[in-house]
This record gives C-alpha cells, structure tokens and sequence, in this order.
C-alpha cells in the first residue's frame, strides 16, 4: 500500500515490527482481499527502512479507523 498509516498498521501487529520502503518485483495487481487501496505481487523488494519497532499512537489509531471506514463506505457504493 502507498497509506502509510495503514501499513504501519500491519508493522505494528508483529510485535513492533519494522516498516519498509519496498518495490515490487514482477506483475502487480489489486488487492481483492483489503478495501483500503493495496497491491499484491509474487515479491518485493526492500529499497529501504522506514521507520524500526513501530508502534501506533492512539491518535493514529482513531485517524486509521476513519480512513478505513471511509474506504469502507466507498467500496459498498460501488
């Protein structure tokens, strides 16, 4: 994904993971599994690291669940 947010999201379930700046490899195509805009590919490579042991603020949090509930909506209406 290209939202940051959203991917700090999912760092931030393994534990303090770590978020990275990555490149595709190989053909892309539209995440069918995830209503905020994602990709999928065969791989990926790390270009580099964004930010170590990642952690969500509770402003962030509520700032992700509007974003979300908003892709949310606009995916219904289609």
């Amino acid at each position: 994904t290209t939202n940051r947010l959203y991917a700090k999201h999912y760092a931030s379930l393994y534990g303090r993971g770590d978020l990275y700046r990555v490149e595709p490899v190989g053909a892309v195509e539209p995440s069918t599994e995830d209503t905020m805009p994602t990709v999928c590919a065969e791989a990926a490579r790390v270009v580099s690291v964004y930010e170590r042991a990642v952690l969500l603020t509770m402003t962030e949090r509520r700032r992700l669940n509007r974003e979300w509930a908003e892709a949310d909506r606009l995916v219904g209406a289609r």
